[in-house]
């Protein structure tokens, strides 16, 4: 690590969840904490970064991870 980046504050920020609909639209609440994190963060110009760990996927239902995906190729 370089002088300059020991400086600066840096936040990983972990996720969990699967696509289970629990206690609602759980996908949708989960989007919106991630862009109010991002944004919030970038306007405070915070360097980070999200990891997703998926918990016990359902067989029935897609992927949290590939509902994911979908969704930051439709936003770029």
């Amino acid at each position: 690590m370089t002088t300059a980046s020991a400086s600066r504050p840096y936040f990983t920020i972990v996720f969990s969840g699967r696509n289970d609909d629990f206690g609602g639209d759980f996908n949708e609440r989960f989007f919106r904490a991630l862009r109010f994190n991002h944004e919030s963060l970038s306007a405070a110009g915070v360097p980070h970064d999200f990891v997703f760990v998926e918990w016990r996927p359902l067989d029935n239902r897609p992927h949290l991870a590939t509902v994911l995906a979908e969704a930051l190729r439709r936003v770029d």
